[in-house]
C-alpha cells in the first residue's frame, strides 16, 4: 500500500472524514468513489490503495452513514453523495450528538452538585474570574444576588438578560463607579437594582452568590487590575461563605 501524500486535497478529505468518525477503509473509500463518480470495488482498491475485500466492509459503513448508494448489479457499483449532501448528512448528525452530549451533561450536573461536599478553589487571572462567573450565571436556576464595583463585561450582562428570561430572580447591588447607561440597562433586563452607598477604601470587584449555594469572591490584586478569586460551593444554604471572604481577603494581603 502507497502512502497518501501529505497536504493535498485528497489526503486531508481523509483525515477529515476519519477525524468525524470513519474507518481510515470507509474514509479513502467515499474519497475513491467521489473520484470515480461510480466504481466496483476493484476500481475503488486501485485508486484508493484499500484491499478490494475490504471495500465491501467500508461501503458497507458507509453506507450506514448514508454517504453511499449501491447498485445490485454483477459486479457491484458503488457511488458517493456529493460533497454538499455528504456535508449536510455529517453536519445534522453531529448536530445531533451534540445536542444530546449537553441534554446528558446537564442532567448530570445536578446530581454530582447534590452530592459534592463543600468545596473552595482560588482563582488567578481576570479570564479565569471572568470564566467562573458566567459559569455561575449559566447554571443558576433560582436566584442571582450579584454585588458589582467594576462595570460587567457585555459577556456577562447577557448571561444576567438570559438568566431573567429563564425566571431566575436576579439582584444586583452596584456600586457608586456604575453609570447610569449601565444601570437602565440592566432594568431594562427586568433585574432588581440595589445601591450600594457605603464607602470602602479597596472594594470588591465582585460578588456572586447564585442559587444560596454557591458564591464567588473577586478582587484587583495589582495595579494593572488583575483579577484574583475564591469561588466556593456548599451542600448547605450559603455554610461557605464565611470561609471564602475570609479566603480571598488573605489571598489579597499576600500579594501586597
Amino acid at each position: 500500500m502507497s502512502d497518501t501524500p501529505t497536504n493535498t486535497p485528497r489526503s486531508v478529505a481523509i483525515e477529515q472524514l476519519e477525524a468525524l468518525g470513519l474507518s481510515a477503509y470507509a474514509a479513502r473509500t467515499f474519497v475513491a468513489l467521489t473520484t470515480l463518480q461510480c466504481g466496483t470495488a476493484q476500481e475503488v482498491s486501485e485508486v484508493s490503495d484499500v484491499p478490494r475485500t475490504r471495500v465491501y466492509d467500508a461501503v458497507t459503513e458507509l453506507k450506514e452513514r448514508g454517504l453511499v448508494e449501491i447498485q445490485q448489479s454483477v459486479p457491484k457499483q458503488f457511488w458517493a453523495i456529493s460533497a454538499q449532501t455528504a456535508g449536510t448528512k455529517l453536519t445534522q448528525e453531529y448536530q445531533g450528538r451534540i445536542e444530546t452530549l449537553v441534554e446528558m451533561l446537564t442532567q448530570i450536573r445536578p446530581q454530582h452538585a447534590s452530592t459534592r461536599a463543600e468545596q473552595l478553589e482560588i482563582l488567578h487571572h481576570t479570564e479565569a474570574v471572568e470564566n467562573r462567573i458566567q459559569e455561575m450565571l449559566e447554571s443558576a436556576t433560582e436566584t442571582i444576588i450579584y454585588g458589582i464595583y467594576q462595570h460587567p463585561s457585555q459577556h456577562v450582562m447577557s448571561h444576567l438578560t438570559n438568566a431573567t428570561n429563564r425566571g431566575v430572580s436576579v439582584t444586583i447591588g452596584v456600586g457608586p463607579q456604575i453609570t447610569e447607561s449601565t444601570i437602565e440597562q440592566l432594568r431594562s433586563s427586568q433585574i432588581t437594582i440595589e445601591h450600594i452607598t457605603d464607602a470602602v477604601e479597596n472594594p470588591i470587584g465582585q460578588l456572586l452568590i447564585v442559587d444560596d449555594t454557591t458564591a464567588c469572591i473577586s478582587a484587583p490584586i495589582d495595579e494593572q487590575s488583575q483579577m484574583q478569586a475564591a469561588a466556593g460551593y456548599a451542600d448547605g444554604k450559603m455554610n461557605a461563605v464565611n470561609t471564602i471572604i475570609h479566603e480571598i481577603v488573605t489571598a489579597r494581603f499576600n500579594n501586597h
